[in-house]
């Protein structure tokens, strides 16, 4: 028996695919232009464009509005989900090949209003704004960007890119040609992929689906303007496709489930609710997820942007990697990932498996249990009115024991009996028995971890409070013989018991 081996999904109702079920193919008929919202007219009457664009730690968004005959007014917005009060971000507007040093096209010319912004990432939304205005006839592009920095590190992205076609001295058309995004490198460079969008089905209206219907989208680029919407028990599979949500989100109520395998996932977010299911493997989502309600999420093989759960929600995350932020209720388990930062609020509950996390912060009264895991940075968090004790993290490592006999072999069935020792006191802490190979494993705390308010001074300041594990002792019993051992518990750790 190798004990907690499967734990990572234990109490865990997660969606699985189930063969024999009837897949129907979506078709979709009377297809528009490639960019059918995205014109705009000779005439000058005002027409938005660019809206939309999911980022990593965030939703950013990009419009532009012809102003009659030559001038544009822009908006670049920022929702801020990666709010770190360690980073610094700057948001600008910048033609595609300067964007570092934050110039205009040529054929454009700043009139009003700012190209850039720079704060604190503790900023949760803000709005740039910008009139500029055209100068030289030709096809011009532009985007917005955003990075988030602190030193050492930056994580970066850029928005949609807009083409603006320039005429006579007039604005005659503003395309939403690519969609450009970043990713998280170190020593504050950035690394861009641009995706043509080109597509084998365009829908220029929401995408809604109810009752059973079940939808496939399979080895295709799928291109929606407006919202993908799942209701009652429908269900969405992608599968070895690529959707873009241009402007909107996935939104699951109900029951129903979004399956995505061997996919690229590109809307604002992924926003589950109800009892609704989320099972996501070998996936790129260039976006963030919200649950909340009892929602489910089983994520594998897979990245995602910075993401959260609320109320009852439930989540099972393997070798994946992104930000997590758990609250209110949910449960996370989580599996041989590479987190950048995790954030544990209120009475959720996580558990952490042979895992990597850069940042954990707590606040109010989490449940946070590492095993065979490692943290760089632990961080408390308080406000005022918040309860005296914050949380408390758990640090268990992977115990293995192997018992043979006096040739080595393995001996199966085998009793193991581990007992911590506390003075003159013990405490039985396992019971079990060896498997055909002779092993059985379990995890024993090394510590635990509690960070306190308290004054100091007249301020409220964080105090940490440790209480180490005593040793060990490992005993193995077989037809009326034993051997045992004690161990401190540090890291992961096997040995071998002759009996």
């Amino acid at each position: 028996m190798r004990a907690y081996s499967l734990k990572v999904f234990a109490g865990l109702t997660i969606l699985c695919i189930v063969v024999g079920v009837l897949l129907v193919e979506f078709a979709y008929l009377g297809l528009d232009a490639l960019y059918p919202y995205a014109s705009t007219s000779s005439g000058g009457s005002p027409r938005d464009t660019g809206k939309g664009f999911s980022i990593p730690s965030g939703e950013l968004s990009l419009a532009a509005f012809t102003v009659p005959p030559s001038d544009v007014e822009l908006t670049l917005s920022l929702v801020n989900h990666y709010r770190r009060p360690n980073y610094d971000l700057t948001v600008w507007v910048a033609d595609v090949e300067n964007r570092h040093r934050y110039e205009l096209p040529k054929g454009f010319e700043l009139v009003s209003g700012n190209l850039s912004w720079y704060g604190s990432a503790e900023t949760a939304e803000m709005n740039l704004e910008a009139t500029i205005r055209a100068v030289k006839d030709g096809e011009w592009e532009l985007a917005g960007w955003a990075l988030w920095y602190s030193p050492g590190s930056s994580q970066a992205t850029g928005s949609g890119i807009l083409e603006i076609v320039v005429s006579n001295g007039r604005v005659t058309d503003i395309r939403r040609v690519k969609q450009e995004f970043s990713e998280p490198v170190a020593g504050g460079q950035m690394m861009t992929q641009v995706l043509n969008i080109s597509a084998d089905l365009e829908i220029d209206h929401d995408l809604i689906l109810d009752n059973n219907n079940v939808t496939i989208f399979r080895s295709m680029r799928v291109l929606i303007h407006g919202n993908v919407k799942l209701f009652e028990n429908a269900t969405l599979i992608l599968d070895n496709a690529e959707l873009y949500v241009l402007g909107g989100d996935v939104v699951l109520v109900g029951t129903s489930k979004f399956i995505a395998l061997r996919s690229i996932v590109d809307p604002n977010a992924i926003r589950a609710g109800d009892d609704s299911n989320l099972f996501i493997s070998n996936t790129r989502l260039l976006c963030s997820f919200m649950l909340d309600g009892s929602a489910q999420l089983n994520l594998s093989n897979s990245n995602a942007g910075s993401s959260n759960l609320y109320g009852y929600s439930k989540a099972a995350i393997v070798n994946s990697t992104l930000w997590l932020g758990a609250e209110d209720f949910s449960t996370v388990y989580i599996y041989n990932c590479n987190l950048t930062a995790l954030e544990v609020t209120e009475t959720s509950n996580v558990e952490i498996f042979d895992s990597t996390i850069g940042e954990i912060y707590l606040l109010d009264n989490p449940s946070l249990s590492m095993f065979s895991s490692k943290v760089t940075y632990l961080n408390w968090r308080y406000y005022r009115g918040a309860p005296l004790w914050n949380g408390s993290v758990y640090f268990h490592w992977r115990m293995t024991v192997k018992v043979v006999d006096y040739m080595g072999s393995p001996i199966a069935s085998a009793e193991v009996k581990i007992t911590r020792v506390d003075g003159d006191a013990t405490q039985q802490i396992f019971n079990g028995t060896t498997d055909s190979e002779g092993i059985v494993e379990t995890y024993l705390l090394q510590k635990t971890v509690s960070g306190g308010k308290i004054l100091m001074g007249g301020n409220e300041t964080i105090a940490r409070e440790e209480e180490v594990m005593n040793d060990y002792n490992i005993e193995a019993i077989y037809s009326g013989n034993s051997a045992s051992t004690t161990v401190l518990i540090n890291n992961d750790i096997s040995i071998q018991l002759e009996v």
